[in-house]
């Protein structure tokens, strides 16, 4: 690596950890209000306990991996992951049962490699460049399997807001745009008017 690729690391790296530190310092701490909390829970007897799971299931995920052959920062690709799925499907397995009983995230699989992608107008400037994390595949099993019953749970005890629509089952960007001009067409017929705020973090 010459000196002006190192220097753009350099620079790349400062700025988006720059970034990430201008949010947090202009975010504004939000009295704790557990009332909507409270509601949302009222009447349900509830408790979740993260379960463990089989053999079979993390060789599955290992093989439904996405063809991706980015490195991660422990040198696994999950284009190779998935073709060594096989092999490797045990010892995963034993990892994943003792950070479940643990209630522990591996400490290695929480490093990213961070990537900027050019998006538009200069390649000069940093502003035009979005972060992309290349994570460990194998972290990405352990997430699967708490998702899986985190999504569960929620879905189960009606927790869900019946407004979200992101990364829900059979929901979508059609489906709360439909929701949303469902509302419009309403409040029209009765003589209101509708206002909507539209928010995007760069």
């Amino acid at each position: 690596m010459c000196w002006r690729q190192k220097l753009q690391v350099l620079l790349m790296n400062d700025f988006f950890i720059n970034k990430v530190r201008a949010i947090r310092d202009a975010m504004v701490a939000v009295p704790e209000n557990l009332e909507e909390c409270n509601n949302v829970m009222e009447g349900k007897e509830c408790s979740l306990t993260l379960q463990h799971t089989s053999i079979e299931t993390v060789e599955k995920l290992l093989r439904n991996l996405k063809n991706s052959k980015s490195i991660s920062v422990d040198e696994l690709d999950s284009f190779s992951v998935k073709l060594s799925s096989k092999y490797i499907a045990v010892p995963v397995h034993h990892i994943v049962t003792l950070s479940l009983m643990q209630k522990r995230f591996p400490t290695s699989w929480k490093f990213t490699k961070v990537i900027p992608l050019h998006k538009k107008l200069s390649q000069l400037d940093p502003k035009n460049y979005r972060p992309v994390a290349i994570l460990s595949p194998l972290s990405k099993i352990l997430e699967k399997i708490v998702y899986r019953q985190l999504y569960d749970y929620f879905t189960n005890n009606k927790i869900f807001h019946p407004s979200l629509h992101g990364y829900r089952q059979h929901r979508s960007t059609q489906t709360a745009l439909l929701q949303l001009y469902d509302h419009w067409v309403r409040s029209a017929a009765q003589g209101k008017v509708s206002g909507v705020v539209l928010l995007d973090l760069s």
